[in-house]
């Protein structure tokens, strides 16, 4: 069975790697970088640090990350920017929600949330997507079977305008590349549905959903690790904070958002 893959999306960015593309596909024109929202409280660069890549462990300074981990910069440009899925580019409108979002520890039970979704506050920290939140380029490296992510964003010229004229709007899809495990998705405080599963992607309509401004998208994730009843591999928690103990076992990657996206139809 082949790994998770991050998520990249148009809307772009969760736990295992959040992956969102919100794409277009009405006239050609080139992809276009979105406005994240000063409105609401956005992430912001200054706000994330890369983790120590090293073993959680007392005494332990050790800080090693490779060249390509070590160019990542959210200050300087999002990571992993390119669509997620190459060969079927096109030259239409798609959008690559990869980047700094907003991110808490939450709190449930059984896999439901313990309190209504936080429609129009904050969140109390950053998280660089499409990273999982237990690796040090996310800049959080803790893990929680609960989590919340959140994003406000604003269109970019040709989609906002399409999106002010409903009638006018092409069909529009965002993609998760991959959540681990569970997923609850809200746009502008409208359930757009959820998915059980982190090895496939999956995609909700949402082109009459979107707005020119502030466009906020929360997500809500749910990974049990090997305390739930679903596939876990060698998955463990236990190895966050002492590696190596555990023979063969290694860190779980919980909601890891594959790159996230917003793109047109025909979905592909």
């Amino acid at each position: 069975m082949r790994p998770a893959r991050p998520v990249t999306a148009l809307l772009t960015a969760l736990p295992l790697a959040l992956l969102a593309l919100l794409q277009s596909h009405a006239a050609p024109a080139a992809a276009a970088a979105i406005s994240i929202a000063g409105v609401g409280g956005s992430a912001s660069a200054s706000e994330w640090k890369r983790q120590p890549c090293a073993a959680n462990v007392p005494g332990n300074d050790a800080d090693i990350v490779t060249r390509w981990g070590a160019t990542v910069d959210p200050a300087k440009a999002p990571p992993l920017q390119e669509h997620p899925r190459p060969q079927l580019v096109r030259a239409h409108d798609w959008l690559n929600l990869n980047g700094l979002w907003q991110w808490e520890p939450g709190a449930g039970a059984n896999g439901t949330a313990a309190g209504p979704p936080p429609f129009g506050k904050p969140l109390s920290r950053s998280i660089l997507v499409p990273f999982p939140a237990e690796s040090c380029l996310s800049g959080i490296r803790e893990n929680h079977p609960y989590q919340w992510y959140r994003l406000v964003f604003n269109l970019p010229g040709a989609a906002a305008g399409a999106a002010a004229g409903a009638a006018a709007a092409p069909a529009r899809w965002l993609h998760f590349g991959a959540v681990d495990w569970q997923a609850k998705v809200w746009l502008n405080k409208q359930l757009l549905g959820s998915h059980t599963g982190g090895y496939d992607g999956f995609s909700f309509p949402v082109g009459d959903r979107l707005q020119p401004e502030n466009n906020e998208l929360l997500v809500f994730v749910y990974d049990p690790s090997e305390l739930g009843a679903q596939p876990f591999g060698k998955q463990r928690a236990a190895s966050i904070a002492a590696p190596g103990t555990d023979g063969e076992k290694y860190t779980p990657t919980s909601v890891s958002p594959a790159t996230p996206a917003r793109r047109d139809a025909p979905l592909c």
